[in-house]
C-alpha cells in the first residue's frame, strides 16, 4: 500500500488553541486496543496495524488535561484496560459523547505522538523514545509529497528527524471501504458520529447472491407445496436446467461436494490405491481414507499447479484402481494424457471439479471427462446453492445407481439396493440454484474483469507472478506466487495485507501429504513432491469476487506493489 506523508492544515472548524501542554492540536486517541509492548519492533507492527482506515479518532476537547482526568476517572471505574490508550472503540466513543466532548472522524489519519505517548513511563512511550525515528516523526519541512510505505515500519528502515512540538503529519491512506455512520446516543438525541472503526474485512471470497425479492416466490411455492426434501420438484427442476447451462447429460445433486465425493468412489467401487495431487483442499484426500482407500501421492506441474500426467505411471502398482485428480483454481487438468494412462493401466479417472463450474475446452464443458466429475456449491465457489454439490455422469444407468446411493439405497418404499446414505439436496437449496443460474453468467463476468485487473496491475512487479491466462477460465481465483527476488517472503506479505484487512488464503498451504494422517506414507516424502511443496509456499490468493471493487483491487495491488 503507497501512501504519502504531507504536511496539512488542520481541518476547517477545527479549534486548535493552546492547552496545558504547549502548541498543537488538542488530543489524537488511539482506538484499537494495543497489548503492553515492550520490543519495539513489536510496537511498530502494532502502530503500522493502526494505520487501518478508520484506526483514528480525533476528539476535539477544551483542553488535553480534561480529557485525562475523564479517562482517568475511567480507569479507576475499570472501564478500560488499565491505560488510557487502552480503549476499545465502542467504549472510548460512548464515554467521551456522555462527557460532551464533540466527536469527529477525520478521513486522513492525525498523528501528534507527543501527545497520544502522555504518560512518559509507559512501555510504549519507552519504546518509541529508544527508535531513531519514523516516518510518523518527520516535521513538515521534510514531509512534502514523500512517498512512504507503512509496511517499512516492521523493518525501521526510514530515517528522519524528530517531530518538532506543534507541528503535525497528515497520513492520508488508501481507503477502500465506505464510511459507515453509526448512530451513538448522547444526551436526548442520538448524534452521527462519521466514523469506520471496524471497516468490513475483504475476504478471498465473498458468497454471490441474487435480489432476495426474486427468492421469495420460490420460497412460498415451497411453502404451499410443504415439499421440503426427497427429489421435489424444485430438485428435479434445478437438475434439469443445471444440465442445460453445464452442456452434460446427466447430473446427480447432493446435499454438499464432499458427499458427492464419497459417493462418487462408492458408485465407481474405487478400493486399493488411488493416485492423487497433495495441492487441494484436504476434503479430496479425507474422502479416499474414509473409503478405505490409500492416497497415493504424485507431483504437480510448474505451471498448471495441477497433477503432473508425466509422474503418474511412476506411482501405478497393483493396487492401483483409479486416479484422482482436480481442476486446482477451476484450470483444466491434461484430461487427455491423463484418460490415455487409465486407458492403458485400466483405471477409473475421476476429477474433483470444485472449482470448475462451467469450466469449458474446445469440444464443449471440462465436466464431461473422466468416469465421474464432482461439482461442488459451497459458499465459497463460483456458483453456489447456500450448500450444495453435484456428480456428473456419463449415462442413465450409472445416474439411476447414484441416485439409490445418496438415498439410503431405496429402489422404491419397500426396497433397497444398495448400502446408501442421505446425501439429497433439499428444496432450498436447489431453489436457489435454479434461481443463481439466471444471474451466474454476469458473475462470470464481473471475475472475468478483476483477473483482468489484478494481471494489469500487477504486471511490472517485481517477484510476483500470475499464472498464465486460461482461455475459458471461470477465474475462480486468483493465485499469485512470491518468488524469492520479492523483497519479503510470502507469510510476511499475507501478515502485511491482513493488517489492512485484506484477507488472502494460502490455497494450499500446508500440502494434504503434510497433514498427521498422510505424512506417514512414503508418497508424502518431500523429496517425492518439490514442485508442491515450493509453491504451496510461494502461492497466495487474491480476493476475487462479483460485487468487488475494482479500486478495491488497485488498493490490494498498491500495497504489493509498494512491498516490491
Amino acid at each position: 500500500m503507497t501512501q504519502f506523508v504531507r504536511s496539512c492544515a488542520f481541518p476547517a472548524g477545527w479549534n486548535i488553541g493552546e492547552d496545558t501542554q504547549g502548541g498543537g492540536f488538542q488530543a489524537v486517541v488511539l482506538l484499537d486496543v494495543l497489548e503492553h509492548i515492550a520490543a519495539p519492533r513489536l510496537f511498530l507492527s502494532a502502530i503500522y496495524r493502526c494505520l487501518r482506515p478508520g484506526a483514528w479518532l480525533a476528539a476535539q476537547v477544551p483542553n488535553f488535561r480534561s480529557l485525562l482526568l475523564v479517562i482517568e476517572g475511567a480507569r479507576n471505574n475499570n472501564i478500560c484496560h488499565g491505560h488510557w490508550s487502552y480503549f476499545e472503540s465502542a467504549t472510548l466513543i460512548r464515554l467521551l459523547s456522555q462527557n460532551g466532548f464533540e466527536l469527529r472522524f477525520l478521513e486522513t489519519y492525525i498523528s501528534e505522538l507527543d501527545r497520544v505517548l502522555a504518560y512518559p513511563d509507559t512501555a510504549i512511550a519507552t519504546a518509541w523514545k529508544e527508535l531513531p525515528g519514523i516516518p510518523l516523526e518527520a516535521p513538515r519541512s521534510q514531509c512534502g509529497g514523500r512517498e512512504f510505505d507503512p509496511p517499512l515500519l516492521h523493518q525501521n528502515v526510514i530515517r528522519s528527524s524528530p517531530m518538532k512540538t506543534g507541528n503535525f503529519s497528515v497520513i492520508q491512506g488508501f481507503r477502500p471501504f465506505p464510511i459507515q455512520r453509526t448512530p451513538v446516543k448522547s444526551g436526548n438525541h442520538d448524534e452521527h458520529i462519521a466514523m469506520n472503526a471496524n471497516p468490513p474485512p475483504v475476504f478471498v471470497t465473498k458468497p454471490s447472491l441474487p435480489p432476495l425479492e426474486e427468492f421469495i416466490p420460490y420460497l412460498r411455492e415451497i411453502w404451499d407445496s410443504s415439499i421440503l426434501t426427497n427429489s421435489g420438484p424444485f430438485h428435479q427442476r434445478f437438475e434439469a436446467a443445471l444440465c442445460r447451462y453445464l452442456g452434460v447429460e446427466h447430473v446427480n445433486l447432493f446435499v454438499n461436494g464432499t458427499v458427492a465425493l464419497l459417493t462418487a468412489l462408492q458408485a465407481l467401487r474405487i478400493a486399493g490405491e488411488v493416485i492423487t495431487t497433495p495441492f487441494s483442499f484436504v476434503a479430496t484426500s479425507h474422502v479416499l481414507l474414509w473409503n478405505g482407500v490409500k492416497p497415493v501421492f504424485v507431483d504437480i506441474g510448474e505451471n498448471t499447479m495441477n497433477m503432473d500426467p508425466g509422474r503418474i505411471e511412476a506411482a501405478i502398482t497393483p493396487r492401483t484402481t483409479a486416479i484422482l485428480a482436480v481442476h486446482c483454481y477451476g484450470r483444466p487438468c491434461d484430461v487427455h494424457a491423463i484418460q490415455d494412462i487409465a486407458d492403458r493401466y485400466n483405471l477409473k479417472v475421476i476429477y474433483d471439479a470444485a472449482h470448475a463450474f462451467g469450466v469449458k475446452d474446445e469440444a464443449g464443458s471440462i465436466l464431461r471427462h473422466g468416469d465421474l466429475s464432482v461439482l461442488s456449491f459451497h459458499a465459497t465457489k463460483v456458483f453456489n446453492t447456500f450448500e450444495g454439490g453435484a456428480i456428473v455422469c456419463p449415462d442413465e444407468k450409472t445416474k439411476k445407481h447414484i441416485d439409490y446411493l445418496k438415498n439410503f439405497g431405496h429402489a422404491d418404499e419397500v426396497t433397497v439396493v444398495a448400502n446408501g446414505i442421505n446425501g439429497k439436496m433439499n428444496e432450498f437449496c436447489a431453489a436457489l440454484g435454479l434461481l443463481q443460474l439466471e444471474h451466474v453468467d454476469r458473475a462470470l463476468t464481473a471475475r472475468k474483469a478483476i483477473d483482468a485487473r489484478y494481471r494489469e496491475k500487477l504486471a511490472d512487479t517485481r517477484g510476483i507472478h500470475c499464472l498464465e491466462r486460461e482461455k475459458n477460465s471461470n477465474h475462480a481465483y486468483f493465485p499469485i506466487l512470491i518468488k524469492e527476488d520479492y523483497p519479503v517472503t510470502r507469510d510476511e506479505l499475507y501478515r502485511c495485507l491482513q493488517d489492512i484487512g485484506i484477507r488472502p488464503r494460502r490455497y494450499f498451504y500446508p500440502l494434504i501429504s503434510e497433514f498427521p494422517m498422510y505424512r506417514g506414507l512414503d508418497s508424502a516424502r518431500v523429496d517425492n513432491l518439490p514442485v508442491a511443496t515450493r509453491l504451496a509456499r510461494q502461492v497466495l490468493c487474491l480476493p476475487i469476487y462479483p460485487g468487488l471493487e475494482l479500486s478495491v483491487v488497485d488498493a490490494i495491488c498498491d500495497c504489493i506493489a509498494g512491498r516490491g
